[in-house]
Protein backbone atom coordinates (compact mmCIF):
# COMPACT_ATOMS: atom_id res chain seq x y z
CA UNK A 1 0.00 0.00 0.00
CA UNK A 2 1.31 3.47 -0.97
CA UNK A 3 1.87 6.08 1.68
CA UNK A 4 -0.97 8.12 0.18
CA UNK A 5 -3.37 5.21 0.43
CA UNK A 6 -2.28 4.62 4.00
CA UNK A 7 -2.95 8.20 4.98
CA UNK A 8 -6.35 8.02 3.30
CA UNK A 9 -7.21 4.93 5.29
CA UNK A 10 -6.15 6.60 8.54
CA UNK A 11 -8.25 9.63 7.72
CA UNK A 12 -11.25 7.48 6.94
CA UNK A 13 -10.91 5.66 10.23
CA UNK A 14 -10.63 8.98 12.04
CA UNK A 15 -13.79 10.21 10.36
CA UNK A 16 -15.65 7.06 11.25
CA UNK A 17 -14.66 7.47 14.89
CA UNK A 18 -16.39 10.85 14.95
CA UNK A 19 -19.51 9.90 13.00
CA UNK A 20 -20.19 6.33 14.10
CA UNK A 21 -23.07 5.71 16.43
CA UNK A 22 -22.13 5.33 20.09
CA UNK A 23 -21.98 1.77 21.43
CA UNK A 24 -25.19 0.50 22.95
CA UNK A 25 -25.59 1.22 26.62
CA UNK A 26 -25.81 -1.58 29.17
CA UNK A 27 -29.39 -2.26 30.10
CA UNK A 28 -30.53 0.14 32.77
CA UNK A 29 -32.87 -2.47 34.24
CA UNK A 30 -30.99 -3.93 37.22
CA UNK A 31 -32.52 -7.37 36.68
CA UNK A 32 -31.24 -7.45 33.09
CA UNK A 33 -27.74 -6.57 34.25
CA UNK A 34 -27.83 -9.34 36.83
CA UNK A 35 -29.06 -11.81 34.22
CA UNK A 36 -26.19 -10.95 31.87
CA UNK A 37 -23.60 -11.30 34.64
CA UNK A 38 -25.14 -14.57 35.81
CA UNK A 39 -25.05 -16.00 32.28
CA UNK A 40 -21.37 -15.11 31.94
CA UNK A 41 -20.60 -16.68 35.29
CA UNK A 42 -22.50 -19.84 34.35
CA UNK A 43 -20.62 -20.15 31.05
CA UNK A 44 -17.28 -19.83 32.83
CA UNK A 45 -18.32 -22.35 35.49
CA UNK A 46 -19.51 -24.84 32.86
CA UNK A 47 -16.17 -24.56 31.09
CA UNK A 48 -14.35 -25.24 34.36
CA UNK A 49 -16.46 -28.36 34.88
CA UNK A 50 -15.87 -29.57 31.33
CA UNK A 51 -12.13 -28.97 31.62
CA UNK A 52 -11.93 -30.85 34.92
CA UNK A 53 -13.85 -33.84 33.58
CA UNK A 54 -11.58 -33.95 30.55
CA UNK A 55 -8.51 -33.80 32.81
CA UNK A 56 -9.30 -37.13 34.51
CA UNK A 57 -8.10 -38.86 31.36
CA UNK A 58 -4.70 -37.18 31.53
CA UNK A 59 -1.62 -39.27 32.26
CA UNK A 60 -0.27 -36.44 34.41
CA UNK A 61 -1.77 -36.26 37.92
CA UNK A 62 -0.97 -32.56 38.16
CA UNK A 63 -3.56 -31.89 35.45
CA UNK A 64 -6.37 -33.15 37.70
CA UNK A 65 -7.92 -30.65 40.14
CA UNK A 66 -7.40 -31.36 43.86
CA UNK A 67 -9.99 -33.07 46.05
CA UNK A 68 -11.16 -29.74 47.49
CA UNK A 69 -12.16 -28.53 43.99
CA UNK A 70 -14.25 -31.64 43.32
CA UNK A 71 -15.99 -31.28 46.68
CA UNK A 72 -16.82 -27.65 45.91
CA UNK A 73 -18.47 -28.76 42.66
CA UNK A 74 -19.93 -32.06 43.87
CA UNK A 75 -23.48 -31.48 42.68
CA UNK A 76 -22.26 -30.84 39.15
CA UNK A 77 -19.55 -33.47 38.80
CA UNK A 78 -21.15 -36.46 40.55
CA UNK A 79 -23.66 -37.30 37.78
CA UNK A 80 -21.09 -37.53 34.96
CA UNK A 81 -18.59 -39.33 37.19
CA UNK A 82 -21.23 -41.86 38.22
CA UNK A 83 -22.20 -42.36 34.59
CA UNK A 84 -18.62 -43.33 33.73
CA UNK A 85 -18.69 -46.11 36.31
CA UNK A 86 -22.32 -47.19 35.92
CA UNK A 87 -21.76 -48.47 32.37
CA UNK A 88 -19.82 -51.37 33.89
CA UNK A 89 -16.85 -51.14 31.55
CA UNK A 90 -13.31 -50.22 32.49
CA UNK A 91 -12.27 -47.48 30.09
CA UNK A 92 -8.88 -46.85 31.66
CA UNK A 93 -7.41 -44.08 33.75
CA UNK A 94 -10.48 -41.85 33.61
CA UNK A 95 -12.62 -44.50 35.27
CA UNK A 96 -10.05 -45.07 38.00
CA UNK A 97 -9.82 -41.36 38.77
CA UNK A 98 -13.62 -41.14 38.81
CA UNK A 99 -13.73 -43.99 41.34
CA UNK A 100 -11.24 -42.20 43.56
CA UNK A 101 -13.11 -38.89 43.36
CA UNK A 102 -16.44 -40.49 44.25
CA UNK A 103 -14.80 -41.99 47.32
CA UNK A 104 -13.41 -38.59 48.31
CA UNK A 105 -16.77 -36.88 47.78
CA UNK A 106 -18.29 -39.25 50.31
CA UNK A 107 -21.90 -39.33 49.20
CA UNK A 108 -23.61 -42.37 50.77
CA UNK A 109 -25.51 -42.95 47.52
CA UNK A 110 -22.22 -43.86 45.79
CA UNK A 111 -21.28 -46.73 48.12
CA UNK A 112 -23.24 -49.36 46.21
CA UNK A 113 -21.71 -48.24 42.91
CA UNK A 114 -18.16 -48.43 44.29
CA UNK A 115 -18.83 -51.80 45.92
CA UNK A 116 -20.03 -53.05 42.55
CA UNK A 117 -16.66 -52.21 41.01
CA UNK A 118 -14.83 -54.06 43.79
CA UNK A 119 -16.93 -57.19 43.52
CA UNK A 120 -17.98 -57.14 39.88
CA UNK A 121 -15.17 -55.78 37.72
CA UNK A 122 -12.36 -58.07 36.57
CA UNK A 123 -9.48 -55.59 36.37
CA UNK A 124 -7.30 -55.74 39.49
CA UNK A 125 -6.35 -52.07 39.27
CA UNK A 126 -10.01 -51.05 39.21
CA UNK A 127 -10.79 -53.34 42.16
CA UNK A 128 -7.90 -51.93 44.14
CA UNK A 129 -8.99 -48.36 43.43
CA UNK A 130 -12.58 -49.15 44.45
CA UNK A 131 -11.41 -50.71 47.72
CA UNK A 132 -9.30 -47.63 48.44
CA UNK A 133 -12.24 -45.36 47.59
CA UNK A 134 -14.49 -47.28 49.98
CA UNK A 135 -11.77 -47.04 52.60
CA UNK A 136 -11.68 -43.25 52.23
CA UNK A 137 -15.47 -42.93 52.10
CA UNK A 138 -16.85 -41.58 55.41
CA UNK A 139 -20.19 -43.42 55.29
CA UNK A 140 -20.50 -46.41 57.67
CA UNK A 141 -22.01 -48.32 54.75
CA UNK A 142 -18.66 -48.14 52.98
CA UNK A 143 -16.98 -49.99 55.83
CA UNK A 144 -19.78 -52.53 55.85
CA UNK A 145 -19.31 -53.11 52.12
CA UNK A 146 -15.59 -53.75 52.62
CA UNK A 147 -16.22 -56.15 55.49
CA UNK A 148 -18.73 -58.07 53.36
CA UNK A 149 -16.28 -58.21 50.45
CA UNK A 150 -13.50 -59.44 52.75
CA UNK A 151 -15.64 -62.52 53.48
CA UNK A 152 -15.92 -63.57 49.86
CA UNK A 153 -14.40 -66.79 48.66
CA UNK A 154 -12.72 -64.97 45.76
CA UNK A 155 -9.45 -63.94 47.38
CA UNK A 156 -8.71 -61.42 44.62
CA UNK A 157 -11.72 -59.48 45.89
CA UNK A 158 -11.29 -60.25 49.59
CA UNK A 159 -7.64 -59.23 49.70
CA UNK A 160 -8.35 -55.82 48.14
CA UNK A 161 -11.17 -55.36 50.63
CA UNK A 162 -8.76 -56.07 53.50
CA UNK A 163 -6.42 -53.38 52.21
CA UNK A 164 -9.33 -50.95 51.96
CA UNK A 165 -10.22 -51.57 55.60
CA UNK A 166 -6.78 -50.28 56.51
CA UNK A 167 -7.88 -46.84 55.31
CA UNK A 168 -10.76 -46.62 57.79
CA UNK A 169 -9.13 -45.03 60.79
CA UNK A 170 -11.50 -44.77 63.73
CA UNK A 171 -13.75 -47.55 62.41
CA UNK A 172 -13.89 -50.13 65.20
CA UNK A 173 -15.67 -52.69 63.01
CA UNK A 174 -12.92 -52.43 60.39
CA UNK A 175 -10.24 -53.03 62.99
CA UNK A 176 -12.11 -55.99 64.46
CA UNK A 177 -12.44 -57.59 61.03
CA UNK A 178 -8.74 -57.12 60.27
CA UNK A 179 -7.74 -58.69 63.58
CA UNK A 180 -10.01 -61.61 62.70
CA UNK A 181 -8.28 -61.92 59.32
CA UNK A 182 -4.92 -62.47 61.05
CA UNK A 183 -6.08 -66.06 61.46
CA UNK A 184 -7.17 -66.53 57.84
CA UNK A 185 -6.05 -69.77 56.20
CA UNK A 186 -4.56 -67.92 53.21
CA UNK A 187 -1.18 -66.22 53.71
CA UNK A 188 -2.02 -63.42 51.27
CA UNK A 189 -5.06 -62.49 53.34
CA UNK A 190 -3.00 -62.51 56.52
CA UNK A 191 -0.32 -60.38 54.84
CA UNK A 192 -2.92 -57.83 53.71
CA UNK A 193 -4.51 -57.79 57.17
CA UNK A 194 -1.16 -57.17 58.88
CA UNK A 195 -0.30 -54.28 56.57
CA UNK A 196 -3.78 -52.80 56.95
CA UNK A 197 -3.47 -52.90 60.73
CA UNK A 198 -0.09 -51.22 60.45
CA UNK A 199 -1.79 -48.41 58.54
CA UNK A 200 -4.43 -48.10 61.26
CA UNK A 201 -1.90 -48.25 64.08
CA UNK A 202 -2.40 -50.17 67.30
CA UNK A 203 -3.64 -53.76 67.56
CA UNK A 204 -0.23 -54.68 68.93
CA UNK A 205 -1.56 -57.46 71.14
CA UNK A 206 -3.33 -59.14 68.23
CA UNK A 207 -0.24 -58.84 66.03
CA UNK A 208 2.08 -60.15 68.73
CA UNK A 209 -0.23 -63.11 69.31
CA UNK A 210 -0.17 -63.94 65.61
CA UNK A 211 3.60 -63.58 65.48
CA UNK A 212 4.00 -66.48 67.92
CA UNK A 213 2.31 -68.94 65.56
CA UNK A 214 2.88 -67.49 62.09
CA UNK A 215 4.78 -69.79 59.70
CA UNK A 216 4.84 -67.76 56.48
CA UNK A 217 8.10 -65.81 56.13
CA UNK A 218 6.58 -62.77 54.40
CA UNK A 219 3.76 -62.49 56.92
CA UNK A 220 6.22 -62.83 59.81
CA UNK A 221 8.35 -60.04 58.34
CA UNK A 222 5.27 -57.85 57.93
CA UNK A 223 4.27 -58.43 61.55
CA UNK A 224 7.76 -57.57 62.74
CA UNK A 225 7.61 -54.32 60.76
CA UNK A 226 4.17 -53.49 62.15
CA UNK A 227 5.37 -54.04 65.73
CA UNK A 228 8.38 -51.76 65.44
CA UNK A 229 8.14 -48.72 67.75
Amino acid sequence: MSRLATLALVAACSTNQHTAAPPPERPKDASAVVAIDAAATTDARNKDIDDALAAIWSEHPRDIPPAAWWKAHASEVRPPLRALIADGTDDGNGDRVAIQILGDLGDPADVELLAGVLTGWKQETARARAAAALGAHPAPAAGEALIAASKRGDLAIASHAASGLGERKGDAAARARLEELLGHADATMRFRAVNALRELGGSRDALAKRARVEKDAEVKAAIAKALRP
